[in-house]
């Protein structure tokens, strides 16, 4: 009886761990369609936050330095 419900139980356990990746699967592509993708769209085509994109009327993607005016006192108000 014990060798009959250990059979048992082994071809259970490694159709149900088909069963599990194949589901994981499926909800994982549907996750990154519903809710990955369209973010990384929409953000994509709404923020520039590297300032990659070419400005018009420029030449090239060089910002200008800008040169703070300070002194020692204010440097080591900082912290």
């Amino acid at each position: 009886m014990q060798t009959r419900t250990k059979s048992f139980w082994e071809k259970t356990s490694k159709a149900a761990r088909k069963v599990a990746d194949f589901q994981a699967k499926v909800i994982l592509t549907i996750l990154y369609i519903l809710v990955a993708l369209p973010t990384g769209l929409v953000v994509r085509v709404s923020e520039d936050a590297l300032s990659m994109r070419r400005q018009p009327g420029k030449e090239s993607h060089w910002r200008a330095r800008h040169i703070l005016e300070g002194s020692v006192q204010e440097a080591r108000r900082q912290g």
